[in-house]
């Protein structure tokens, strides 16, 4: 495990700040999700987050939420994810890729299987939307078993609940910043967690042009963007992807 909480951090810090795409596997296709992986790998990424479709997306923006409806609707499974993560191995991916889950699909699954699986394909770390703290441990020990960390996931609530899930994360900590958080409070948020952790905290959200993105990642050591890249996939293409990867990765490496 620690060896991939090292890939992590080490990855998330080399460029000042890090840039994290969000793909959602199946959607458009699978293949066509494979190529956006290693699309945004090769125009600048430093980590991706690989979602696993659910039924019952409760802690997503609508977007997507409809996205891993639609690949559900389509099939999409957890061999296809591993499938995905895989192939973007094979296609040449050398950053850190963080699948992104519920708790249900992994306790599904079989969580010691699914903690194999992902080690198997290449993947260095699982997410958690819906494992409050206190449940994290159903998790962990199969995940360290198999060398894969899980970074935690937090929403704005308390201090001392922060300082918690901070202390607990591995690799990194991801905030979601939910639409109309003032720039403000997510930095305070972003503070609160800093002082209890030495891993990078990363802020998350739904969508951003390259200039956001330089922006929203000035406050803390990373940007996840969730659904822009799939909407631009959906909307304009491959090309669209690349470049607006390439050009907002440039935005957060140079922001300060």
């Amino acid at each position: 495990m620690r060896a991939a909480e090292d890939r992590i951090e080490r990855a998330l810090r080399a460029n000042g700040r890090a840039f994290v795409p969000y793909v959602v596997a199946g959607e458009p296709t699978l293949e066509e999700s494979v190529r956006l992986v290693a699309d945004a790998a090769e125009s600048g990424a430093d980590l991706i987050e690989v979602a696993v479709p659910f039924s019952d997306p409760t802690a997503e923006g609508e977007a997507t939420k409809r996205a891993g409806l639609r690949a559900l609707e389509r099939g999409t499974s957890p061999d296809d994810v591993f499938h995905l993560v895989r192939s973007a191995r094979s296609a040449g991916v050398s950053c850190p890729i963080a699948l992104v889950s519920y708790a249900n699909v992994v306790f599904s699954y079989g969580t010691d299987r699914f903690m194999r699986a992902c080690a198997e394909a290449g993947a260095d770390a699982v997410m958690f939307l819906d494992v409050p703290l206190e449940e994290r441990s159903e998790f962990a020990g199969p995940a360290a078993e198999h060398g894969i960390c899980i970074p935690s996931v937090a929403y704005p609530v308390s201090e001392d609940r922060l300082r918690a899930i901070a202390r607990a994360s591995e690799g990194f900590v991801q905030l979601v910043c939910p639409p109309g958080l003032p720039e403000q409070q997510a930095r305070a948020l972003v503070e609160t967690m800093r002082e209890h952790a030495s891993i990078p905290v990363a802020v998350a959200h739904e969508n951003a042009s390259p200039s956001q993105a330089g922006s929203l990642a000035a406050i803390a050591d990373g940007l996840v963007v969730n659904a822009e890249v799939t909407e631009r996939m959906l909307e304009e293409g491959p090309e669209s992807v690349r470049s607006y990867v390439r050009d907002a990765a440039g935005c957060v490496h140079a922001s300060r």
